[in-house]
């Protein structure tokens, strides 16, 4: 997925709401969301997944863009659940590299329940909290994660203000 833009206020290449996906070997670069209405809530520069269950393996997501103003949360993925819906989000050998958003470079999660492992992110800097993760209510579990040169105001690898489960 290369050079895609969506000018609704989520998901550069991929958006989806109550979907069950599983990607493999999937590249993700230079997409970006650019509304026309620049004001409000923006996520996902690649992906953006809302009350779903997601399973990545082998994916790689570089230069992803959001922009940097408040309210643009998920440079590369976001993921929301709303109340009452399931959401599963887990991620197995992902790469993030450079993605730009004000909020989490690599990944916005609210609600959701994530397994993280050998996630590596690098490379990020965001002009507000979580330069590669930001985890708002969410229950995280991580294994063996490379967080290396990723900058925040607050929580330069990770921003977590939710549950943190680690094995």
């Amino acid at each position: 997925f290369l050079n895609n833009t969506s000018a609704g206020p989520a998901g550069g290449a991929i958006y989806g709401d109550e979907v069950n996906l599983r990607l493999l070997g999937v590249f993700f670069a230079l997409n970006e969301v650019s509304p026309s209405d620049q004001d409000g809530v923006i996520e996902g520069g690649a992906v953006a997944f809302r009350n779903s269950e997601v399973d990545m393996d082998l994916v790689a997501f570089v230069e992803n863009e959001l922009g940097e103003s408040a309210g643009r949360r998920g440079g590369a993925i976001s993921v929301v659940t709303t109340a009452g819906h399931p959401d599963v989000f887990e991620a197995f050998e992902v790469i993030c590299e450079a993605n730009t958003a004000a909020d989490g470079g690599c990944l916005y999660a609210s609600g959701a329940n994530l397994t993280l492992n050998a996630v590596e992110a690098f490379g990020h800097d965001v002009s507000g909290s979580g330069g590669a993760l930001y985890l708002e209510g969410s229950t995280t579990t991580l294994y063996d994660g490379n967080f290396q040169s990723n900058t925040a105001t607050r929580g330069g690898a990770i921003a977590n203000y939710g549950r943190w489960d680690t094995p």
